[in-house]
């Protein structure tokens, strides 16, 4: 396993990637690591990107900026 209780760099700036099964062996060293250090986990299944475990301030965050963006044909609809 790589760095953060596990993980590789991960092209996008200050993420580290776990496959689902690293993070399943080593859940409570990674999470310890987001909220001590502030890390950000992308988590990956089959080689695609399938969830991320960020701090929850980051999270609200996001949420407020989804909230702002204006509606597009690009963005998903739940």
């Amino acid at each position: 396993m790589g760095e953060a209780a596990g993980g590789k760099p991960a092209s996008c700036e200050g993420f580290f990637r776990l496959t689902v099964e690293e993070f399943s062996q080593n859940a409570i060293a990674t999470i310890k690591r987001v909220m001590l250090k502030g890390d950000r986990i992308l988590l990956q299944e089959a080689g695609e990107d399938v969830g991320a475990i960020i701090l929850e301030a980051e999270f609200h965050q996001l949420d407020y900026l989804m909230a702002e963006l204006k509606p597009s044909h690009f963005l998903t609809k739940k």
